[in-house]
């Protein structure tokens, strides 16, 4: 019964794919389209201007996206576009610092032609000739390409230069003054120059003309017309002083004599073509505690416009990976059960539910501040608000050894816009909201926010809740948010929040005096000098915001008590346990000088992309406050993260690509030696996660992967494990060594 149920599941699962094909065929036999196939935005300023004005930046588009016709891409330095048209084939590259128009598209019967102008800049086009019956016109400023298939380019200085060239083919070029020549393969023209005529193209002037027009993602090659390649265009630099290939006419009756390929099943092979691109596949192995599984997970992608969703259809096992009682279970649950190992509909119901959802590694729809966003799955970067009580928090730290399907969305309208958060779907135990207003919008673009945040189960991790009480978290504040300027490429926000933190008891914590219910006196108290106080809250003001490819923040923070800023972070889940241990110790110590110190802090982040070659991004939040002497002291709780990522191809001889994460709080007074010694605090405790990857691609179709990160130690169960002697979290590492198939 379970084989049958996994393989419905599974069938189900990878239906999107057929769906998502036939969808797409319907479209294109009703209309042609051109596609924004791929895109680099390097200066951040790239752009897509519609008919009606409205500016598209980066953020806003997407690979796959329909450019309307009557829209002009505009590229500023580094910047870099393909374009295909469906199901024509031609493909265009956009240079860098380039202003290009689509003017119209040739419908699918026959009717209108490809127009196209470019009014600054460089472009290259590969024409698809497959009926003999396509027509193309590329516009300069003050002349017209005519082209029937080929492989051109144009480069337009105003009043400079307007160039056309071409490397396999011919075109007509005609001038302002109505002048018009041909110009074939290895030649070009220039209709500002004293002399309108072709000529050879020298080599050192096709390695410019040809600079920056390789194409990263579509391929020359699979043109309709153009499968027999001419010479690609830096051999044709280097043997550009040879004669120029056969006529146009000569290579037409070659054509003919060619044999035609076999006709194919069109709807099965662009199904089975579909079907490569989504399916990725990882064999090897992971190091689990102290035992080694073996592991084979599917992992489909699919990309349905702004939509980016992947699966996790993983089978780890130890011995046998035919026998399903061998196969490791998280948590000590049966993944790949479905409900069958349950009795009764809504034990049944559950883990059919909870399963399903372990299928999803992630769905994603855009960012936070976008007008819709949302994020399911495994996710390291939930956010509430400005992230005072919120912020980068992580429900994967464990993963694969413990894997939640956590959910963050947010709605924004002109006056009213909310965001929404929890941990685990299928056993949620952190939850989180926040409202907020703009009562005069869109005069006065200032919000006025309010959050919620609660973890429902924080002892859920030692080895007995009772003996702390079962405690529930509650988190509140109220925020204000002023744009001083906010678009893509560059940004500032103003904002300041205040917040506080207060435990509620499910029962009395044996051996103290607290009692069950909400501890009020946690921030209504009065202080060691019998004045009443706020107590356990926080305050944080600062700015925020992106300059190009810089992502940036600066934030003044001033606390007390047992609270935290961004209390729920990458580390939460790992000290959960220890923070309740904390918020007690508190509340029995109110009035000990020690709990009567104001923390202030300073702290800031800065992250960039260099796309296919670089990113990073790291932040630090060093506190400090002052005793009663007066003196400043640093305080215990700094916190530091960073990350660095190295593309593939950056390394040319080894060719090898990876990533390294490194988040750790108390890390000062770790490197110091100046913690609390009963803490035995190192680099690698409970309160760091580090993760790293090198993946090394042995084929064009293969990698090896080598991964590790740490976790916290679990019992087969999935409890966690505490040291006897300190009684801290027990670490332990996780490592994987993945063969990945790719298509």
């Amino acid at each position: 019964m379970k084989k049958i149920v996994t393989g419905i599941v599974f069938i189900l699962l990878l239906m999107p794919a057929v769906l998502i094909f036939a969808q797409e065929k319907k479209t294109q036999s009703t209309q042609a389209s051109a596609v924004l196939e791929y895109f680099e935005d390097s200066s951040g300023a790239l752009r897509l201007v519609e008919p009606d004005g409205t500016e598209l930046y980066s953020s806003d588009l997407y690979f796959g996206f329909e450019i309307p016709v009557g829209s002009t891409v505009v590229t500023e330095a580094a910047d870099y576009a393909e374009l295909q048209l469906d199901p024509n084939g031609s493909i265009i590259k956009i240079s860098e610092n380039t202003n290009f128009k689509l003017e119209g598209l040739q419908a699918m019967d026959g009717s209108g032609e490809n127009v196209f102008a470019i009014a600054v800049g460089k472009f290259r086009a590969v024409a698809a000739r497959a009926t003999g019956s396509e027509k193309y016109t590329f516009k300069g400023p003050s002349t017209v390409a005519g082209v029937r298939g080929t492989d051109l380019g144009m480069e337009v200085l105003p009043g400079s230069e307007e160039i056309a060239f071409v490397t396999q083919g011919l075109i007509d070029f005609t001038d302002k003054a109505g002048k018009t020549i041909a110009i074939g393969a290895g030649q070009m023209a220039n209709a500002l120059a004293p002399t309108f005529e072709p000529v050879k193209i020298p080599a050192d002037m096709l390695a410019k003309l040809m600079k920056g027009l390789d194409f990263k993602k579509l391929n020359p090659k699979k043109v309709p017309g153009h499968q027999g390649a001419a010479t690609p265009p830096k051999e044709e630099a280097k043997n550009a002083e040879t004669p120029p290939p056969a006529p146009p006419a000569e290579k037409k009756a070659e054509e003919k004599k060619a044999p035609k390929a076999p006709a194919k099943n069109a709807f099965m092979q662009g199904l089975f073509d579909k079907l490569k691109d989504m399916l990725g596949m990882e064999i090897g192995s992971v190091t689990i505690g102290d035992t080694t599984y073996a592991k084979a997970v599917i992992q489909p992608q699919f990309t349905i416009g702004k939509l980016k969703m992947a699966l996790y259809l993983p089978i780890i096992y130890e011995s046998n990976m035919l026998d399903p009682n061998d196969w490791y279970h998280p948590e000590g649950n049966d993944e790949w059960s479905f409900g069958t190992d349950q009795n009764g509909f809504k034990a049944v119901a559950g883990d059919f539910i909870n399963d399903l959802f372990l299928k999803i590694k992630y769905v994603e729809w855009g960012k936070q501040r976008d007008k819709f966003f949302f994020k399911i799955g495994n996710l390291n970067d939930i956010t509430i608000g400005h992230g005072l009580i919120m912020k980068d928090y992580a429900n994967d730290s464990d993963f694969p050894v413990i894997r939640r399907v956590g959910l963050n969305l947010g709605m924004d309208f002109e006056k009213i816009g909310f965001e929404a958060m929890v941990n685990d779907i299928g056993d949620p135990h952190i939850f989180g909201s926040r409202l907020y207003f703009r009562p005069i919008a869109p005069a006065f673009p200032m919000a006025v926010g309010m959050t919620v945040v609660t973890d429902i189960s924080p002892a859920s991790d030692l080895p007995d809740p009772s003996t702390v009480g079962n405690p529930i978290i509650l988190n509140g504040g109220l925020d204000l948010d002023f744009p001083v300027i906010e678009t893509d490429p560059f940004s500032i926000i103003s904002y300041a929040d205040v917040a506080g933190m207060m435990p509620v008891f499910r029962n009395a914590v044996p051996g103290t005096s607290i009692t069950s219910g909400p501890a009020r006196d946690a921030m209504f108290a009065e202080d060691i000098n019998g004045n009443f106080a706020l107590k356990n809250w926080g305050f944080a003001a600062g700015l925020f915001g992106r300059a190009f490819i810089l992502d940036w923040r600066l934030e003044y923070r001033n606390f007390n008590g047992a609270f935290k800023p961004a209390f729920y972070n990458q580390l939460y889940d790992r000290t959960r346990g220890q923070y309740v241990n904390d918020i007690i110790t508190y509340l029995e110590n109110q009035n000990d000088p020690a709990y009567d110190v104001q923390t202030m802090g300073i702290y800031g982040e800065a992250g960039f992309t260099i796309k296919k070659v670089f990113s990073f991004d790291g932040s630090y939040f060093w506190p400090w406050y002052t005793d009663e002497n007066g003196d400043i002291k640093m305080g215990e709780d700094d916190f530091l993260h960073l990350k660095a990522t190295l593309e593939a191809g950056v390394i040319p001889v080894v060719n090898v690509s990876g990533s390294v994460s490194y988040d750790r709080t108390k890390f000062m007074p770790t490197l110091l030696g100046s913690g609390n010694p009963a803490e035995n605090l190192s680099l690698f405790d409970a309160n760091t996660v580090v993760t790293a990857e090198i993946v090394y691609p042995v084929a064009p179709t293969l990698d090896v992967a080598l991964l590790y990160t740490t976790a916290l130690a679990r019992d087969a169960d999935g409890n966690v494990l505490y040291n006897e002697i300190t009684n801290n979290p027990e670490i332990a590492t996780t490592v994987s060594i993945e063969t990945r198939i790719h298509f």
